[in-house]
């Protein structure tokens, strides 16, 4: 049930029909929607994981290293709330995910009543950990797609210098000073390190 991951170091061999040897275990079919774009090149190391009963393989290739020209272009980067604006006037919005937010405290609730190990238990665990990857997924996927947009744009980036663990940090004080809002600042700081 948990996270399993393994890293093949060296000697990765990989067919161009996409069969991945694993030492020990064989060769296992790797599947990407649109098939591998860089296989005309050389795999270099290969790490294997399993997240949630589902297994993954991450492969570094060797590439040249793109010759790129400085063209005089800068764009710079403004992190709000749940968006990022840049200097070009495009505002970047992150996907609604209110409905598995409210799915992941269900199943967290409910499993805190459940007794530990049972069947039930197992499969709620399993639940929630889905419901969490599919979070994780979109998270990574707005990042992915807009850095990718803007390292397209312009040749410099230019990020401002935020102090997210200053602007992150819990608002319930102390027990001779409590805070005050603290689930409201909770949920804002979620939303914070979302934004990425």
């Amino acid at each position: 049930m948990g996270d399993d991951s393994f890293t093949i170091p060296d000697n990765v061999s990989i067919t161009p029909n996409g069969w991945l040897r694993i030492p020990k275990i064989g060769w296992v079919k790797l599947t990407r929607a649109g098939g591998n774009p860089y296989a005309d090149h050389e795999p270099v190391r290969a790490t294997v994981r399993r997240d949630c009963g589902k297994w993954y393989a991450v492969v570094l290739y060797r590439m040249p290293t793109p010759a790129v020209q400085d063209d005089g272009t800068a764009v710079g980067i403004d992190m709000n709330f749940g968006q990022v604006a840049d200097s070009l006037g495009n505002i970047h919005r992150q996907p609604r995910r209110r409905g598995l937010h409210a799915r992941k405290r269900r199943y967290q609730r409910r499993i805190s009543r459940q007794v530990k190990g049972s069947k039930r238990w197992r499969r709620t665990r399993l639940r929630l950990r889905k419901t969490q990857r599919r979070i994780r997924q979109i998270r990574h996927n707005f990042a992915h797609c807009v850095s990718r947009k803007l390292a397209d744009s312009a040749h410099t980036v230019v990020v401002e210098d935020l102090r997210v663990k200053a602007m992150t940090a819990s608002a319930k004080g102390t027990a001779e000073s409590p805070g005050k809002n603290v689930r409201q600042k909770s949920g804002l700081n979620r939303e914070i390190l979302a934004t990425g």
